[in-house]
């Protein structure tokens, strides 16, 4: 069940009744509230595509759904070995409630990785809150080896089309 209350400060008064005495007493409730984060990708979608060595940038977005204003958020990650991940901004002094934030990550797969799935864990911390996601990030290698590949099978062939030509089947 979520609560709607905004934070503030609301009087009320306390009342007690017995059949012959009756009192009153005045009361002052503090609301305080408080942040909710929430990390997504741009469009809600938590995974990327980057290529290996090359830094690519992610968008993330910080959404406070809370009822507090979210304080000195640091942006950090658990990347895999090897790979550099850096924020910009790196971090964030105020996030109203209701607001939201983009940050961008600039991924940089190692040059030894190999092509396919991995997982860059994203976290915003801050005054007594967080939030964590984890992005699934695709590492495309570089096609001038399979092209490499490719130019290397054709030659042998030609060569030894050349070989059959010349020599003939003896």
């Amino acid at each position: 069940m979520a609560l709607s209350t905004k934070a503030g400060t609301y009087p009320f008064v306390m009342r007690a009744a017995t059949g012959q005495a009756e009192a009153d007493t005045q009361f002052t409730m503090e609301v305080t509230g408080q942040a909710k984060l929430i990390l997504t990708g741009q469009g809600e979608r938590l995974s990327a595509q980057a290529y290996a060595a090359e830094e690519t940038p992610i968008e993330i977005l910080i959404t406070n759904t809370g009822s507090a204003a979210a304080r000195n958020l640091k942006l950090s990650a658990t990347q895999p070995s090897g790979w550099k991940v850096a924020f910009v901004p790196e971090s964030l002094d105020l996030l109203a409630p209701g607001a939201n934030q983009t940050v961008t990550a600039n991924v940089t797969p190692s040059a030894r990785a190999i092509a396919g799935d991995y997982m860059v864990g994203v976290s915003a911390s801050g005054d007594g809150i967080s939030a964590n996601a984890d992005f699934r990030t695709t590492v495309r290698t570089s096609t001038m080896w399979g092209i490499v590949g490719v130019l290397v099978i054709a030659a042998a062939l030609i060569v030894l089309v050349l070989a059959v030509v010349r020599y003939g089947r003896r």
